[in-house]
């Protein structure tokens, strides 16, 4: 499963560098390419991400400032030209610092660094993972336990989140896509659109830009296409 990464800096160059690496380095798929913070910080509003390479010091809000802002943190690699920064970033438990400028060599013990970790968080959400178990929501001022095994897919809806069931009517939750994503097993779900998430034991079949579940055709971005189609492939 590729590694899912953004790359936050504001200088032009230190951009094309990450690019280049990252294009270069099959376990990695960039996803997007943000010049501050506040844009890093607008993409994840609607985009969950695995790593995020990310520059100190930048115009407004700086790369240190903005990750103590971030209730539940991607895994940060932080790059920059300023050691100093060192101690505070490992305070703030990111997963590597690159002082610029940085080898390939250097950026792949980061990357294997990061791939690593997220690896034996994968294999505990595995094993936490139970037949049966439920997602807490709430729709109007009740709490909903939906079962999993129910879920079809999840759709953004404005501020609000349908939830698609095998059975019985569609939940609406005033929620985030995004915060719903990290609450339910990446084993059983995929993000394949801005907008939607799946099941993916529930697709009947993937056609172009598309996927179809319980005879509903359902959007999937370019940016996951790939990685779908590698899902399902796998089985």
């Amino acid at each position: 499963m590729k590694i899912q990464c953004l790359v936050v800096d504001d200088e032009p160059l230190a951009r094309r560098l990450l690019q280049n690496f990252i294009q270069k380095t099959p376990q990695l798929q960039l996803v997007a390419v943000c010049n501050s913070a506040t844009e890093a910080e607008s993409y994840l509003l609607d985009e969950a991400v695995d790593l995020i390479f990310l520059d100190v010091q930048m115009p407004g809000t700086t790369g240190l400032d903005w990750l103590r802002t971030l209730e539940k943190a991607p895994l940060i690699v932080l790059a920059t030209a300023f050691p100093e920064y060192a101690v505070e970033g490992f305070e703030l438990q990111v997963t590597d610092y690159l002082l610029k400028p940085f080898s390939y060599d250097r950026f792949l013990q980061a990357v294997n660094k990061a791939a690593y970790l997220l690896d034996l968080e994968r294999k505990n959400t595995q094993a936490e993972s139970k037949v049966g178990r439920r997602l807490l929501v709430k729709v109007d001022r009740k709490l909903f336990q939906v079962s999993v095994e129910e879920i079809l897919y999840f759709q953004a809806y404005g501020d609000y989140v349908k939830i698609f069931r095998t059975r019985d009517k569609v939940l609406v939750t005033k929620d985030r896509l995004s915060k719903l994503e990290n609450e339910i097993d990446p084993h059983l779900f995929m993000r394949v659109h801005r907008s939607y998430i799946v099941s993916v034991n529930a697709i009947q079949y993937m056609e172009g830009n598309q996927v179809s579940i319980n005879d509903t055709l359902i959007p999937v971005s370019a940016t996951y296409q790939e990685h779908l189609k590698h899902r399902l492939e796998q089985g």
